[in-house]
């Protein structure tokens, strides 16, 4: 599945994050590109955050839940025939708009095509010597303990049962020992109130704020680096823990945002990765 695995870990290596892409996959290839060309260098590879929108076809588009106008093919079904490729291994977690009918096909993850991976609903992975988590959904207080359904097992299900993360999901995460990134669509809790830049404030006053168990989730892992979609809106902070290690927070923006929605990073190895944030 790990096609950035395959040879020897590099000294040093360039990643991207990308935010909501909503079908807009071309565009996402664009921006990314841009960005390599201002960096001057290129990806190894590539994260999402959710709401990716891996449509094949009229059939999948079916299966995800959002309104009617919002329900667009989009250009992933281009990848999907072949007729144009990734230019690097990209790997995303599922938002609340995503064709489940396709995706829970590979709820443990999975390659759905070259140079594209599902992470599954709540998967960790080594990806370029860096311990990758990621979960899938967003969070909702009374489909948290329910059992989620098998796609298609029971008449009268809706696309909207398939779009929650459950108790089973995060408590799958909370066994691992050592996250570097975690992959996040819905905020955690507090993100917000506890610090961040303020030029975001108005925009997400509006708007619901985070959920608890991400939040758990942050504060149990401590990871390096926490990546977030949903909110269509770029935000960073920084939470400091009892031992002076740091986790950084980066919300992106929708793609057609353009340079909001896109960060990256670079990895320098000697005791331990070390990210750093280039844009």
């Amino acid at each position: 599945m790990n096609d950035i695995q395959r040879g020897p870990l590099m000294d040093e290596l360039y990643f991207a994050v990308v935010g909501d892409v909503h079908g807009y996959h071309n565009r996402m290839v664009a921006q990314l590109k841009k960005c390599e060309k201002r960096l001057g260098r290129t990806f190894d590879f590539v994260l999402q955050v959710g709401d990716f929108e891996a449509h094949r076809d009229e059939d999948d588009l079916r299966t995800m839940s959002a309104p009617s106008k919002y329900k667009q093919l989009g250009d992933f079904h281009q990848y999907w025939s072949g007729r144009v490729r990734y230019p690097w291994p990209i790997y995303f977690i599922g938002g609340n708009h995503e064709p489940y009918g396709f995706l829970e096909s590979y709820v443990e993850g999975g390659c759905l095509l070259p140079h594209c991976h599902y992470l599954g609903r709540s998967q960790s992975q080594e990806i370029g010597g860096l311990e990758i988590a990621g979960l899938t959904g967003i969070y909702a207080e009374e489909r948290f303990e329910q059992e989620r359904p098998v796609w298609g097992a029971r008449s009268g299900q809706s696309n909207k049962d398939f779009i929650f993360f459950d108790d089973r999901d995060v408590m799958a995460l909370m066994e691992l020992e050592q996250v570097d990134i975690l992959l996040l669509h819905d905020w955690p809790e507090g993100l917000f109130e506890e610090g961040g830049e303020v030029a975001a404030r108005g925009r997400l006053a509006r708007r619901e704020r985070g959920n608890p168990y991400a939040r758990m989730l942050v504060e149990e892992l401590k990871p390096k680096w926490v990546f977030c979609g949903h909110m269509h809106t770029r935000y960073k902070a920084s939470w400091e823990w009892e031992d002076e290690t740091k986790t950084h927070f980066l919300c992106l923006a929708h793609i057609l945002e353009g340079a909001e929605a896109i960060g990256a990073f670079r990895v320098k190895r000697g005791q331990g990765a070390r990210l750093e944030q280039l844009c």
